[in-house]
């Protein structure tokens, strides 16, 4: 009887999904950020990193299989530029949990979160990147031109795009939205201050000693 028990239990469906965890809300552009790898594609493996209130997007590409030492070397790049974050969200791949990754993260005082294993959706802001990453180099397929320039060209078309929202990541991210090719169509016209400056007027007076220099052939005299 317990044998057959047993055996329903092992047939029978899985239970519903729970419901996804939602991230709270951030208070500040790179409170807290999601980061992820994509690959092998193409021969390469991306690390693609989100900022969780300005969906902000960096992507580094690597030609080896991701580590620790070569993840820490991907994030310094990154972080040299935009700061430490507060908070770093991933899965709980050994890249990441091994002591190499837990120390650097303490010594630069990043608190590390990790989503729950076998769920990657509560990873999604990372998990919904990877995949348009993947699809915008699939459209590329056909250029030649070295991988780091195809992901130039990806984040100058993201960074500006506005969201749901109405903004684009530069403009909640960088408080402007970033110059593109598309703008250099507009003729760029130099803001010029209202206030003029004067030149500085002689004023002479009747009678008053003056000194003159004269020019010939345009040579002092």
């Amino acid at each position: 009887m317990k044998q057959l028990a047993r055996h329903c239990l092992s047939t029978q469906n899985n239970p519903p999904k729970a419901p996804v965890h939602h991230w709270d809300p951030p208070t500040t552009n790179w409170e807290r950020i999601h980061l992820d790898y994509a690959g092998p594609f193409q021969g390469y493996y991306y690390l693609v990193l989100i900022d969780a209130k300005s969906r902000w997007a960096e992507i580094k590409a690597i030609s080896e299989p991701p580590t620790s030492l070569n993840t820490i070397k991907l994030l310094n790049d990154i972080f040299s530029t935009n700061g430490y974050p507060f908070v770093m969200v991933s899965d709980n791949a050994s890249i990441y949990t091994g002591d190499t990754f837990s120390n650097y993260c303490l010594e630069n005082g990043i608190r590390q979160n990790f989503i729950a294993p076998g769920h990657p959706a509560t990873n999604g802001l990372a998990e919904r990147n990877v995949q348009t990453l993947k699809n915008k180099l699939k459209s590329m397929i056909n250029e030649n031109v070295p991988i780091h320039q195809k992901i130039q060209k990806i984040l100058l078309r993201y960074r500006p795009t506005p969201l749901s929202n109405g903004r684009s990541p530069s403009e909640m991210y960088l408080n402007r939205q970033i110059r593109i090719k598309l703008d250099a169509m507009r003729p760029y016209q130099e803001e010029r201050s209202q206030q003029q400056i004067q030149p500085r007027t002689r004023c002479l007076q009747i009678g008053e000693r003056v000194q003159a220099r004269v020019f010939i052939s345009n040579k002092p005299f």
